[in-house]
């Protein structure tokens, strides 16, 4: 079955914005009628002056209220990073009727270790720094050094994820929050759709470990960039469509 229609989701902190180019190279390899939809996580974006739910189970009643109303007709897919990626889990394995395939980038799970061998140390390390920035502009600097390897000196990406936060800042109590429910949620156990995990080995955010844990977990294809970032999708936008196209979307 050919799953042209994906819908994607950000992760902590992050809103459709930060997806920089990826949707076009998303588009462009799953062909002509394609429909890639971004929606914002509660708290981020377009909803970032809303609460956030503390669960991962709450953020997904919260979106899927939302891309009921905006669902393309047809076969649909899920794509998510990091934190995105668990909603995107949780939401296959309670609503297994809402997509045929599945991409999860990055992300990991609470019952596959604990929460400071999932991040590596370094990353709070860095996170500490970017809340000591005192403007939105070197917040996202340092955040774009921790997450990407590829791309992280790219002016035009940092001009659009400055204006993004400066437009729609995330609140510490929403970014608390989408960390607490990160940090409870644990590893669906089934997943009835085509599911694909990708991971970065050079994630410098998340231990790549975790992602190698999920697809043994779930039983799914697993595939690893050798050099990208926890950003894949910004630091190889291309390699991440190309793997869409052929192994999830049928």
């Amino acid at each position: 079955m050919k799953v042209n229609n994906w819908l994607l989701l950000r992760g902590w902190s992050r809103e459709v914005r930060h997806w920089s180019d990826f949707p076009v190279h998303l588009k462009r390899a799953l062909g002509r009628g394609s429909k890639v939809i971004a929606l914002d996580l509660p708290g981020a974006g377009t909803e970032f002056k809303r609460l956030s739910p503390l669960t991962v189970g709450g953020i997904v009643e919260d979106v899927r209220s939302r891309f009921t109303l905006i669902r393309p007709k047809g076969p649909c897919g899920i794509l998510g990073l990091s934190l995105g990626g668990m909603v995107a889990l949780e939401w296959l394995s309670k609503y297994p009727k809402d997509f045929e395939s599945g991409v999860v980038i990055n992300s990991s799970a609470s019952d596959i270790g604990p929460f400071w061998k999932r991040l590596r140390p370094q990353a709070m390390r860095s996170l500490v720094e970017v809340v000591r920035k005192e403007t939105h502009e070197d917040r996202e600097r340092e955040i774009l050094k921790i997450v990407s390897n590829l791309r992280q000196d790219d002016a035009k990406v940092l001009e659009e994820w400055h204006k993004a936060t400066s437009s729609a800042p995330v609140s510490i109590t929403n970014a608390a929050a989408q960390l607490a429910a990160g940090a409870s949620f644990k590893t669906p156990k089934h997943i009835a759709a085509a599911l694909v995990i990708l991971s970065s080995a050079e994630d410098k955010m998340v231990d790549e470990a975790s992602s190698y844990l999920l697809a043994k977990r779930l039983d799914c294809k697993h595939f690893s960039h050798p050099t990208a970032g926890h950003d894949l999708t910004l630091d190889d936008p291309k390699w991440v469509a190309q793997h869409v196209a052929k192994y999830a979307a049928g």
